[in-house]
């Protein structure tokens, strides 16, 4: 796993300046952080520790919010792996879905191969997060 070090520092103290001009600078782009489409766990971290410092908790390090997050995401696949649900409630289930075993095509030759059965990964979101989602998507919380 990376390590938090100076660039995150760095990108915390300039998360002010991103946010009041509208841009991303930590990834050299023009384009509004209100239209990012994405978030990685390292940005996931920054936000996390952003946010922890200006509660003001004191003696938290960078390194402790990555343990902490590491620390979930580790138990969240452990519990997976033992085929549990997980559900936190507010936000939403994770639960392994099975996908029975089937037969496909080769798309180069058209000769039918077996393919075998796999478990994914199935994530049902919460009401709250559900309705989060819709007033951030359209303003006003009802569905088009």
């Amino acid at each position: 796993m990376g390590q938090l070090g100076y660039p995150v520092i760095y990108a915390a103290r300039t998360e002010a300046r991103d946010f009041l001009f509208g841009v991303n600078s930590s990834k050299k782009s023009y384009r509004p952080t209100y239209l990012s489409t994405h978030m990685t766990k390292s940005e996931l971290m920054l936000k996390i520790y952003t946010r922890m410092q200006q509660q003001g908790t004191i003696g938290l390090r960078p390194r402790d919010t990555e343990e902490a997050v590491n620390l979930v995401l580790d138990y969240l696949a452990d519990a997976l792996q033992e085929h549990r649900r997980i559900e936190i409630r507010g936000f939403g289930v994770f639960r392994l879905h099975a996908i029975a075993a089937r037969m496909g095509r080769n798309p180069k030759t058209g000769q039918a191969v077996p393919v075998p059965e796999k478990n994914t990964v199935h994530f049902k979101p919460g009401a709250e997060l559900r309705q989060a989602a819709m007033q951030s998507r359209n303003g006003r919380g009802d569905r088009r």
